[in-house]
């Protein structure tokens, strides 16, 4: 059984940690704010089609932790699932990543290419920067004691357990080969028979295809709507 680290409980955190549970993974969760904790405890209703029903299922292979030297030393993955609010100059913010890099950092020493899974949308280039940030501020190598890697999910609100199992494609950035063999290993439960729909890149091209595909999407969504004006 893996042992995977979530880092950020909110409305995708929360589901897709349980979607990893359900797949024989051990998770640890973590988020700032503690309502969270008790909200998994009583299984407090969700409008999230299938979270109560995987909470209810699968709640002893999840625990809430905040003990991050425990966490980091057991597992050998952390999934960052942390907001990326937009700037005043339309960049992403990444300071819930770098934030979440510095509970990990400490305890890098004496890991083996431990995987720090990126899945929040952030601008192309910066996963070059978390790898810059982490060896400066932390005395560690990347593709030693430390992988990069980008896997950000395609899911939209109200539809996000239909929309990780039925996806269309699954991205997966990384600039080391070991970072592909292990998400690969984690996603095979979830596409056994459609492992097609991995698609394996570098942190750049994966970066850039996230935000490639979020225009196309916001795109056609303003096209239809203009067209429906038109046509009222």
């Amino acid at each position: 059984m893996n042992k995977i680290l979530c880092i950020g409980l909110g409305k995708l955190g929360l589901i897709f940690s349980f979607i990893l549970a359900s797949k024989n993974n051990f998770i640890y969760g973590y988020d700032v704010d503690p309502k969270i904790k008790a909200n998994i405890t009583t299984n407090k209703k969700n409008h999230e089609p299938k979270l109560n029903q995987l909470i209810k299922k699968f709640s002893n292979r999840f625990k809430f932790e905040k003990n991050f030297k425990l966490t980091v030393t057991e597992t050998n993955c952390s999934f960052l699932v942390v907001p990326t609010p937009s700037k005043k100059n339309n960049e992403f913010d990444n300071k819930f990543i770098f934030n979440a890099l510095d509970n990990i950092g400490p305890y890098l020493k004496n890991k083996k290419k431990y995987i720090i899974n990126v899945t929040s949308t952030v601008n192309p280039g910066s996963c070059l920067k978390f790898i810059n940030y982490i060896e400066k501020n932390y005395n560690v190598t990347h593709g030693k004691e430390f992988i990069i890697t980008y896997n950000p999910h395609l899911i939209a609100l109200g539809s996000i357990y239909n929309d990780v199992i039925n996806s269309d494609v699954v991205l997966i950035g990384s600039n080391d080969n070991f970072g592909f063999k292990y998400l690969k290993k984690i996603y095979l439960p979830i596409y056994r028979n459609k492992i097609s729909k991995l698609k394996f890149l570098n942190l750049e091209e994966a970066e850039i295809s996230k935000i490639a595909i979020n225009t196309y999407v916001t795109m056609k969504i303003s096209f239809t709507n203009t067209i429906s004006q038109i046509s009222d």
